[in-house]
């Protein structure tokens, strides 16, 4: 499970001096996972491999791995493209460089996060249309079902009721 899994609205700030993580004290009070001294050196390779083979993912899938790091900003404002860059470890024009060589501009990229962690959210019928437009930066439903609409080719409740009876 990634950190934005486990932290799905936590906002990662890049080029900080300083950096600190705000984790609930229920969190805190969990047992931390022990490991037998014999398969310490076996758990370190473990781990250096595994963060080989996710900086690997992260190149293999550079616009999944940007969309997933632009959720948690979704609510306070379009995240601005040099945010994105920050959060590449890159320039601008490197970062419209990169995303092109998937075929993609940063504008599509941010509009198909968007659609993607709006089709997560309307897994719960409990959720209105509102609160889905607001989550993913919309502050007019309107504009939402819009843009949802010419990804989806249907409304936003079209999609919820196609799932809910299928």
């Amino acid at each position: 499970e990634s950190a934005y899994e486990k932290f799905p609205n936590t906002k990662f700030l890049f080029g900080q001096q300083n950096t600190s993580i705000k984790v609930s004290a229920s969190l805190m009070s969990q047992r931390l996972c022990s490991e037998d001294r014999n398969n310490h050196d076996h758990n370190r390779q473990e781990r250096q491999l595994a963060s080989r083979l996710s900086q690997d993912q992260f190149e293999l899938d550079f616009p999944g791995s940007l969309k997933l790091a632009l959720r948690s900003y979704f609510q306070e404002d379009y995240p601005d493209v040099d945010l994105a860059a920050e959060i590449a470890g890159t320039s601008v024009r490197t970062l419209q460089r990169r995303l092109g060589q998937f075929g993609m501009n940063y504008t599509s990229l941010v509009q198909l996060a968007r659609f993607e962690t709006a089709v997560e959210i309307l897994r719960d019928p409990g959720t209105k249309i509102l609160d889905v437009a607001n989550a993913v930066g919309y502050s007019d439903p309107s504009h939402f079902a819009r843009a949802f609409r010419s990804i989806a080719g249907i409304s936003p409740q079209e999609y919820r009721r196609r799932r809910l009876d299928g």
